[in-house]
């Protein structure tokens, strides 16, 4: 079914269906656009559209009433101009939709009572009092937006804040995160037993896992062997120790740490896969 759009002159509304137009207030020339048009036209250039006119009786006019004619007097009435709402915002047309109600039953009661020293004072106090539902009503949609933007500019403020840290941790990770060892067992003539490598996290986020290297060194200080230890899932604050192989050989050992992930704070050592030379080891 086609779709139309209308223009007051000021915002464009619709789209409409043409049951729907056969219920509004138009005219001939009110402008109208719908797909197909390269350019805005009148409602009485549209063929289809011209039975809406043609269908509708004259209005009735009143009776006319042989009462003595009044110089009506000058008095400056606001103009009303009907704006779109936002989307959030649902109040302040149907203020402005009633405020025009009101209007017209006070002008119906002008022509009915001809006392208009009174009808005017009253059209001054309704329309004084729907400024103010407007003005209250816009009053209370800024404070909203005000609450709304001061909520924002927090949030942005702590992930900043949040951001910084991250960095820190990621830059400086060898003062949050280490690697040792228990005291182990050795023999004299070499042999190493009950040997644990003990991770240490002094972050505030859970790391995932650490990759620790570990040299069994020799009576000469050369090194025996090498095994890679794997510790994963090291809470906040905290420490975590797993058992490390045994060794025929050897009277000490030392870690040192080959790998680390943490995707609480995005990072990877020692190669990082979206960092830059301020942030080498960020990653996604």
């Amino acid at each position: 079914m086609k779709k139309y759009y209308l223009h007051n002159g000021q915002v464009e509304s619709g789209p409409f269906d043409i049951e729907q137009l056969k219920e509004m207030n138009l005219n001939s020339d009110t402008p109208i656009w719908y797909d197909g048009l390269s350019e805005w036209t009148t409602i009485k250039n549209v063929d289809e559209l011209k039975p809406i006119f043609i269908t509708k009786p004259p209005p009735l006019k009143p009776p006319v009433i042989d009462t003595p004619k009044l110089e009506e007097p000058n008095i400056s009435r606001p103009t009303y101009v009907e704006v779109m709402p936002k989307s959030n915002n649902f109040k302040l047309p149907l203020i402005i939709i009633g405020s025009l109600v009101i209007l017209g039953i006070i002008g119906w009661l002008i022509f009915q009572n001809g006392n208009q020293e009174s009808i005017i004072e009253e059209v001054k106090e309704k329309i004084n009092q729907q400024e103010q539902i407007i003005s209250n009503t816009q009053n209370e949609q800024n404070s909203r937006n005000l609450e709304e933007e001061k909520r924002q500019q927090e949030k942005n403020k702590k992930n900043a804040e949040l951001t910084q840290k991250y960095m820190g941790y990621r830059n400086n990770w060898n003062s949050y995160i280490s690697a040792s060892n228990n005291r182990y067992l050795y023999s004299e003539m070499g042999g190493i037993s009950n040997l644990e490598v003990v991770v240490s996290n002094s972050t505030d986020k859970k790391v995932d896992e650490v990759q620790v290297r570990v040299d069994y060194i020799k009576t000469n200080g050369g090194t025996f062997k090498t095994e890679t230890v794997s510790v994963s899932n090291i809470p906040p604050n905290s420490t975590k120790s797993v058992s490390a192989p045994s060794s025929e050989r050897g009277t000490s050992v030392r870690m040192n740490i080959e790998s680390i992930s943490a995707s609480s704070f995005h990072f990877c050592y020692p190669y990082g896969n979206s960092g830059n030379d301020a942030d080498p080891y960020f990653c996604k």
